[in-house]
């Protein structure tokens, strides 16, 4: 993953999103570490996924690249979370200039800000216009999803899985 036979591109922002539930049994920290050198890597567990594990699998900061839900069914509610994420910095919150369409980024404790959207957007980093999400930060990404599909998840929660990924890419510009 992520090398040139597998059409990774040179100068190209890479992310991973790692999508599990559940305790994995297999050691995770030196294939996460292997991953990270390669990507950003958000890791966003779950229902029941632990902490712990999804710290270690996740790029620093872990406030911001490892995330939780609580079901299956909340995944749809976390699309346009994600989709900043995706969009969003790798280096603090307004190191890059998160807030998009000339919105002001404003920074808040604990490594967080919020942005002041000009008139016609609105959004969490500004990227609403007429109801459409925009990631004009980020050109071009290399994007790859990981998804847990062991027995614990059932094959209608992985379904909701599949749904929520498409709502992901489709908001991103394909070509």
């Amino acid at each position: 993953m992520f090398g040139s036979s597998q059409g990774r591109r040179k100068d190209v922002k890479a992310v991973t999103v790692v999508v599990t539930d559940g305790k994995s049994w297999d050691k995770v920290e030196e294939p996460a570490l292997l991953l990270r050198n390669k990507s950003s890597v958000i890791a966003l567990g779950i229902k029941n996924a632990v902490k712990a594990q999804l710290v270690s699998i996740a790029s620093y900061p872990p406030e911001t690249y490892a995330q939780e839900v609580i079901s299956f069914a909340a995944l749809d509610k976390f699309v346009s979370t994600l989709f900043s994420i995706i969009c969003g910095t790798d280096e603090g919150p307004c190191t890059k200039s998160p807030c998009l369409n000339g919105g002001i980024c404003n920074e808040l404790d604990g490594g967080r800000y919020n942005c002041t959207c000009p008139d016609g957007y609105s959004g969490e980093n500004c990227g609403k216009s007429a109801g459409n999400d925009v990631c004009q930060k980020t050109a071009i990404t290399d994007l790859v999803f990981v998804l847990d599909a062991s027995g614990s998840v059932k094959r209608y929660n992985f379904e909701l899985v599949k749904d929520f990924v498409a709502n992901i890419v489709d908001r991103f510009t394909i070509g």
